[in-house]
């Protein structure tokens, strides 16, 4: 519903979609919020952005054979960035390890 998304979270808070919060524990869920990088003033990265940072970090496994594109594909799909395929994953070919 609020797809990791902090700001969100505090938001349906203030706006009372979610019952039950008393105002000054909205305040410390914010500033906690705040203080570890959960909530900040940056644009989210774009799928295609993300994949890229996973791929750079993950390229000593990919060369080594431990792990591979379309692996790390589906790993980011199933964590809720479907819009991958359009970036070249396929999700098809990719083993979930129980095959």
């Amino acid at each position: 519903m609020y797809d990791w998304d902090g700001a969100a979270l505090i938001r349906a808070l203030r706006d009372r979609a979610l019952g039950g919060f008393r105002q000054n524990v909205i305040v410390e869920l914010e500033e906690s919020f705040r203080g570890n990088g959960h909530i900040t003033e940056q644009e989210p990265l774009g799928d295609g952005m993300i994949r890229l940072a996973v791929q750079s970090s993950m390229r000593e496994r990919i060369a080594g054979g431990t792990i591979d594109e379309d692996e790390i594909d589906w790993l980011l799909q199933s964590l809720g960035t479907p819009d991958l395929v359009e970036f070249g994953a396929n999700p098809d070919r990719v083993s979930t390890g129980g095959e």
